[in-house]
């Protein structure tokens, strides 16, 4: 809202160790957020003013009750999250690059969990849009996905460009 907002991102602190920074905008300035996490945080979406999600290098992050706290989400290697898209408070999608460079790894949010799965394709997922539960977009390094039917399928683009987010 316009008295309302969050930016997340990451810090270096003195002894050399990068860090995730939460900023929290309350009206009239930027205060930074005392969080004790080592993911260095890529993409914040809230979904009411109590709650939202955070996401970055290996890790994700829930804002419940007045505090980001760590959530452990079970994938098979760990996860490289740079853009999540929440359609609800209850239901949400992440898709980051497997630390294997193997195919992406998909994060879907629904019935107050996140359950993980292997994609067929690989796109290195930077940027992730859905329109509806059954209907949404990724875009990243090496292509776009398109989600519908229940599934993420890669689809054919027009330059072998390296793609950053998708509207």
């Amino acid at each position: 809202s316009a008295t309302d907002g969050w930016a997340v991102g990451e810090r270096t602190l003195d002894d050399g160790n990068v860090v995730g920074a939460i900023l929290h905008y309350t009206g009239d300035q930027w205060a930074d957020v005392p969080v004790t996490t080592d993911i260095r945080l890529f993409a914040v979406q809230m979904v009411s003013a109590d709650e939202g999600w955070a996401c970055g290098i290996f890790g994700l992050l829930h804002y419940s009750g007045g505090q980001w706290t760590p959530v452990v989400v079970q994938t098979e290697v760990p996860v490289l999250m740079q853009s999540l898209a929440m359609l609800s408070p209850a239901e949400g999608w992440i898709i980051g690059k497997a630390d294997d460079d193997g195919p992406d790894i998909a994060l879907h949010y629904a019935d107050g969990r996140w359950t993980s799965q292997r994609l067929s394709a690989r796109a290195a997922v930077s940027g992730i849009q859905m329109l509806a539960p059954d209907e949404g977009w990724a875009a990243g390094t090496f292509g776009i996905l398109h989600y519908t039917g229940g599934t993420w399928q890669r689809v054919e683009r027009p330059v072998a460009k390296p793609l950053h987010d998708i509207a």
